[in-house]
């Protein structure tokens, strides 16, 4: 899990190594690398599931050889155990007693590292709904009657929609929408009598102005290339 490496080394960036400087540091590529004759001054972190694993087959640092039984202490040194890798549903929690991630906690895991300082930003994998229709001002009838045809164009298209229609000031209505954070805002505001809407990606807050007509074709293609965390 990159994000728990990124945590454990303190670090904004993280990059993997490349072919080059695994063999330049390792003597072998990728697949052939492994814990055993490692240089003291190469730091080797282990995830926690690897402490007290016995007798396990790894990378002797020769391309297309492996070193089989391998111990810990005897063949191989680990400098430090560390909660890294992704859990899977089915693991054992930390103290062994059956699957210990509940879905608030795993909700919480997921916020953590999908947002910003204004709010959630919902992977579209698990997001409550799809785009959030938010018309500017309910006491016009252009943009109410507006929101309601694009909100049932997009469920016909198989799209979770919510829409804003509180009596609320502009900036409350925008506030909210970025702190519930769904992938897409379509706002439905002063041009409603022209047919154009705005669409705004809540991860990179990227928006564009589009007719009605071309809506779903801009959305479709919009939040397929704005996959996040989990897709």
């Amino acid at each position: 899990n990159e994000v728990k490496l990124k945590n454990y080394l303190d670090c904004d960036f993280l990059d993997p190594a490349e072919d080059t400087k695994a063999r330049e540091l390792l003597g072998a590529d990728f697949g052939s690398l492994g814990p055993v004759g490692v240089a003291k001054d190469i730091k080797i972190v282990a995830d926690l599931d690897v402490d007290g694993m016995v007798n396990a087959n790894v990378g002797a640092n020769e391309n297309g050889y492996h070193y089989m039984n391998a111990n810990i202490e005897r063949d191989y040194r680990v400098d430090d155990f560390v909660d890294l890798r992704t859990v899977k549903e089915g693991d054992l929690s930390p103290d062994g007693e059956g699957y210990g991630i509940g879905v608030s906690r795993l909700l919480s895991a997921i916020v953590e590292q999908n947002s910003d300082e204004n709010g959630i930003i919902w992977p579209r994998s698990i997001a409550p709904f799809d785009i959030h229709v938010v018309p500017v001002n309910v006491k016009k009838e252009e943009q109410v009657k507006l929101a309601t045809e694009i909100t049932t164009m997009l469920e016909d298209a198989g799209y979770k929609v919510l829409v804003d229609d509180r009596k609320e000031r502009p900036g409350v209505k925008f506030a909210d929408a970025d702190l519930i954070g769904l992938p897409a805002r379509i706002t439905v505001g002063k041009k409603a009598d022209e047919g154009i809407v705005e669409i705004k990606l809540r991860r990179t807050g990227e928006t564009l102005e589009v007719k009605t007509d071309e809506l779903l074709n801009s959305i479709k293609i919009l939040l397929k290339e704005d996959q996040g965390i989990f897709g």
